[in-house]
């Protein structure tokens, strides 16, 4: 047999295929496309510290990865990048016309002097970002999220732009032209020398309320004056806004009016009649945006949550549905879901575990939920899933602010720890003399004792925060995660 270099096959279904002959697999299979570079031989190409100048016409260059690289006269014109990273760029004049930029991670990057044409960046992710004299014409960003993003003396003209989020993100001479912001998020933005449009405002979450509360340089646009409307002459418009969308019964922009005004029962009761319209005419994207829209009407408890889901499911119950509602029905449903029983605008943390109780053992099982209720009740909003493959594996979510999710991780894992459950991925040492807030070790000693008790064994737990698996490798390290010095 002849001999042959392992990194130059590839093995199929048990069949080596020599690499060599890719370009000729490649030519076939590109000879039915009017795209002659729509398969390529390198996808998933990882890219560092290189100075891109070339052209990539109609190239599919979907999930490449690309770190502190230069793009420079790059021509990108209807090529595919979907799904690709971006770490450390710098983007100066390219072309990117009709580029699919479609879930991409964009993390401390610069562009500088671009024009962006029918460029598509939906679901796509913009970390520590700079825009610099850029031209968006005809783009697409909706789904998307921003965070510490700067854009200096830009045009937007127009760009689409839904359910995109904006936090901690600076407009700085932006020009805003034919075009709206529905259902996206102002959270902690800036703006300075930028005009908005009249009739969008009511439509963002948080937009009333960060125009209420601005001394920032912002105007609205109006037919009346060519330099636009102050904010103040913008907000005496609200009393008409809020009559009009209550004529109409457009309750969203109506919530979004009552909320910048504190009337939080009226916001409330507007949600409800939203919801319940939606329901009836099958709109279940908004059912979803109104369940969203509750996260900013103070007051509104977990219960009300909770009955407000089991009103939308039984309601949902008595419809009938085609095959394509009911598709888009479950996919909206599950969105409206976290919304409302997990308050996905929180801190998140997981917990799983194994077990040995057995599928007929449910009286251990309600002792065990009855011992974990003690550390997540009247904390975080949370939600306990059951696996019942005997047996019973568990997995806890848990929402909430940073300090209660601190007390709840450190209280379980004391508690594993003083049952003498094995770690696999978590050591932690504790300090019976230290004092804790929301910590009562003797109350922990005592849960612990009664799992040792009714032998309830726990293996395996896990401990997630916010995607990062906390893997402390020795008791130093566990003080220093728990403060327990």
């Amino acid at each position: 047999m002849e001999d042959f270099n392992i990194n130059n096959t590839i093995n199929i279904n048990n069949q080596l295929v020599d690499t060599k002959d890719i370009q000729k697999i490649t030519d076939r299979l590109n000879s039915h496309m009017n795209n002659q570079l729509f398969f390529n031989t390198e996808p998933f190409g990882i890219h560092k510290r290189v100075n891109i100048y070339e052209a990539f016409r109609t190239k599919n260059l979907r999930q490449s990865y690309f770190d502190s690289c230069s793009f420079d006269g790059a021509d990108y014109y209807e090529a595919g990048l979907a799904g690709s990273a971006f770490i450390n760029c710098h983007f100066s004049p390219c072309n990117f016309y009709d580029t699919n930029l479609q879930s991409c991670n964009f993390n401390t990057c610069k562009f500088d002097d671009m024009h962006f044409e029918f460029t598509r960046m939906n679901k796509s992710m913009f970390n520590h970002i700079e825009f610099n004299n850029c031209i968006f014409e005809h783009v697409a960003i909706n789904d998307s999220y921003f965070y510490d993003c700067s854009f200096k003396n830009c045009k937007w003209m127009p760009v689409n732009i839904e359910n995109t989020v904006f936090r901690n993100t600076l407009f700085d001479g932006l020009v805003i032209k034919n075009m709206n912001f529905e259902f996206s998020v102002f959270d902690n933005i800036k703006m300075n020398n930028v005009t908005m449009p009249f009739p969008t405002i009511p439509f963002i979450f948080n937009g009333l309320t960060y125009l209420a509360n601005t001394s920032d340089d912002v105007r609205i646009t109006s037919r009346t004056s060519d330099n636009g409307l102050s904010v103040s002459e913008y907000l005496a418009n609200l009393s008409d806004l809020e009559q009009f969308y209550s004529i109409t019964k457009n309750y969203f922009p109506l919530a979004n009016i009552l909320i910048s005004q504190k009337k939080y029962d009226n916001a409330y009761a507007a949600v409800l009649k939203g919801i319940d319209i939606a329901i009836t005419t099958n709109s279940f994207r908004m059912i979803k945006y109104y369940c969203q829209q509750l996260n900013y009407i103070k007051g509104v408890n977990i219960h009300q949550k909770r009955d407000l889901y089991s009103h939308i499911i039984r309601s949902l119950q008595n419809s009938k549905f085609n095959e394509c509602e009911l598709n888009m029905m479950n996919n909206f449903l599950v969105e409206a879901k976290n919304l409302l029983l997990n308050d996905s605008s929180q801190e998140h943390i997981q917990i799983c575990f194994n077990t040995n109780i057995e599928s007929k053992q449910i009286d251990k099982a309600n002792i065990l939920l009855s011992v974990l209720d003690k550390y997540l009740d009247n904390k975080c909003t949370y939600s306990v899933e059951l696996r019942h493959n005997s047996p019973f594996s568990y997995l806890i979510e848990a929402y909430s602010g940073p300090e209660n999710l601190g007390n709840i991780l450190m209280s379980f894992q004391l508690l594993f720890q003083i049952a003498g459950f094995a770690f696999t991925c978590v050591k932690v040492a504790y300090d019976k003399k230290k004092k804790h807030k929301d910590i009562d070790v003797k109350e922990i000693e005592k849960d612990a004792k009664q799992l040792n008790d009714n032998d309830i064994k726990i293996y395996n737990p896990v401990f997630i925060n916010n995607g990062t698996i906390n893997c402390l490798a020795d008791v130093e390290q566990a003080k220093q995660y728990l403060n327990l010095k």
